[in-house]
């Protein structure tokens, strides 16, 4: 919640843009959707309750997701947060968002990934790298560590 609030905010100040937020836990949504409201951030962050269901991306299975929210996305995606899902969910849970979600980039993506200590997280950016060609990343060393992605282009 933290972070769907400081992007938020972030938004706010700079004048534009809108904030989706996708969470497999409803619990954690409602308390983030009542922080938003009390920051008076409705109109610009929405926060998603998402089932996590099976994905398959080139031939693997993956717990990841339910993606009807991508219909409310009507812009590209000019920043993407990569916070979930939770790493029990299943081996490299965080690696869906990019195969799943690339058609909606904007050619200047930049893509946080938290939790980059994480080796699981190690092997989805290194992975993401190699599969698109296109990625180049910065590892900043905070408590758990985060990926910088942008494009090579």
């Amino acid at each position: 919640g933290v972070s769907s609030i400081l992007a938020s905010k972030s938004l706010e100040r700079n004048g534009g843009g809108k904030l989706i937020s996708v969470d497999n836990d409803d619990k954690y949504c409602k308390i983030t959707r009542n922080r938003i409201c009390l920051e008076n951030l409705s109109d610009i962050a929405n926060i998603i309750t998402s089932e996590l269901i099976m994905q398959n991306i080139n031939g693997q299975n993956y717990m990841w997701y339910e993606m009807s929210f991508i219909e409310g996305i009507n812009q590209k995606i000019d920043l993407l947060i990569i916070d979930g899902p939770p790493r029990i969910t299943n081996k490299y849970a965080r690696y869906p968002a990019i195969p799943l979600l690339k058609d909606f980039f904007s050619e200047d993506i930049i893509i946080l990934v938290d939790d980059g200590k994480r080796k699981d997280d190690m092997k989805s950016v290194n992975k993401w790298i190699d599969e698109s060609n296109c990625f180049q990343s910065e590892f900043v060393n905070t408590e758990k560590g985060a990926f910088i992605l942008r494009n090579n282009y």
